[in-house]
């Protein structure tokens, strides 16, 4: 299974007085990589590089995919779905895309079934990229999350026990939710008053975001 979030800073050792249980237990029960580098600064090309081993100019994903000038990525592009099915492996994807801008506009039924398999996933689920703004990670990725375990329970469990190989990519939005995140104190004049894609929001009445470090 391969976990993967969205614009999170990598550290080498947390700050002082955090503690992520979830990281640590992935970190000491998973494989982490310890040296590598980001190969973009845009969500969609970073992701493409990822997906495919190929660098930006060879899986042809130079800006993220809602820009309208922006195609899909090409299903001829290789990508590690294709690898794994090649070795033998059923291949599922749950949670964000961010390689087709179409995935937002089309039917459910024809991302459900079909767009996803063309670039070596089956499973996917449904499409969450027009949600990946404002508090979209506090909004989705419980769900992004919930349908991964309930894949793992009614699909990859049964196929392990039959000792048929299985990868699954969860692919969550957060941390992504701290690019739209409205810093202003309560009471505090508006910084965000030009015309915007999106408006920043507060946190919501949430243990987890509204906690502070000094």
């Amino acid at each position: 299974m391969f976990v993967f979030t969205d614009q999170e800073r990598y550290f080498d050792a947390w700050p002082a007085g955090i503690s992520l249980p979830g990281h640590e237990r992935l970190a000491t029960s998973g494989v982490s990589f310890g040296q590598h580098y980001c190969a973009a600064t845009m969500c969609t090309s970073s992701r493409a590089v990822m997906l495919t081993g190929l660098q930006t100019p060879d899986n042809g994903m130079f800006e993220n995919a809602d820009m309208p000038y922006v195609k899909a990525m090409s299903t001829s592009v290789p990508t590690i779905g294709h690898l794994l099915r090649r070795a033998g492996y059923y291949t599922a994807y749950k949670g964000k895309w961010h390689l087709d801008a179409e995935f937002n506009r089309e039917p459910v039924t024809h991302v459900l079934t079909e767009r996803m398999d063309a670039y070596g996933f089956s499973d996917f689920g449904f499409p969450v990229d027009s949600l990946a703004h404002d508090l979209g990670g506090y909004t989705t990725d419980a769900v992004i999350g919930g349908t991964a375990q309930s894949w793992l329970r009614d699909t990859g469990r049964p196929m392990a026990d039959e000792r048929k190989p299985w990868a699954l990519f969860v692919s969550l939005i957060n941390p992504h939710d701290i690019m739209y995140f409205n810093t202003d104190e309560p009471g505090e004049h508006v910084q965000d008053t030009g015309k915007l894609l999106m408006q920043a929001a507060r946190a919501p009445e949430q243990a987890v975001y509204q906690q502070k470090w000094n």
